[in-house]
């Protein structure tokens, strides 16, 4: 019998996606980040074979469209801030966090490690900070942001004498 070849139960053609054979199929352009279950089915006289295997793709890739978020510029005084950095990655990328202009975090910042700064700064404090994410497939992806700190001052009740 002569196979015909199945992906995802639909009949497999000649074309761009596949080069399709007797003896085998070939895929070509396979759509990444996906999984389709292939089928070869031969039909006899007598019986039918079928023999199918699932196929996973998933592409390697550098870090690409690295953001950085937090909250307001606009906190109390001595609190806590925490910023996170974000990458796409595949296999997932590590995060680190610096400074632009000596490199590493001064004082009152702590890198997690996962992509996730704290922060704890003082009244008009102003650094550049930087996230960098990198893995083995390829550059680091790299961002920075100017984090400027107003701090809302507390206003106490004057006292009367």
């Amino acid at each position: 019998g002569t196979p015909t070849w199945l992906a995802n139960g639909s009949v497999i053609n000649q074309g761009i996606d596949y080069a399709v054979t007797k003896d085998y199929l070939r895929i070509q352009n396979p759509p990444m980040f996906s999984c389709t279950t292939y089928k070869c089915r031969v039909i006899f006289a007598s019986s039918i074979y079928e023999e199918s295997s699932k196929v996973c793709y998933r592409d390697y890739y550098a870090p690409t469209n690295l953001t950085i978020s937090g909250p307001s510029m606009v906190i109390a005084g001595d609190n806590p801030v925490y910023f996170s950095c974000k990458a796409n990655a595949f296999p997932e990328a590590s995060m680190r966090w610096s400074t632009a202009s000596q490199g590493h975090l001064e004082n009152g910042a702590i890198d997690y490690g996962n992509g996730t700064l704290k922060l704890i700064l003082y009244e008009g404090s102003q650094t550049i900070f930087c996230c960098t994410a990198k893995n083995s497939k390829g550059p680091a992806a790299h961002n920075c942001t100017t984090f400027v700190l107003f701090v809302i001052p507390h206003i106490k009740e004057p006292s009367l004498m």
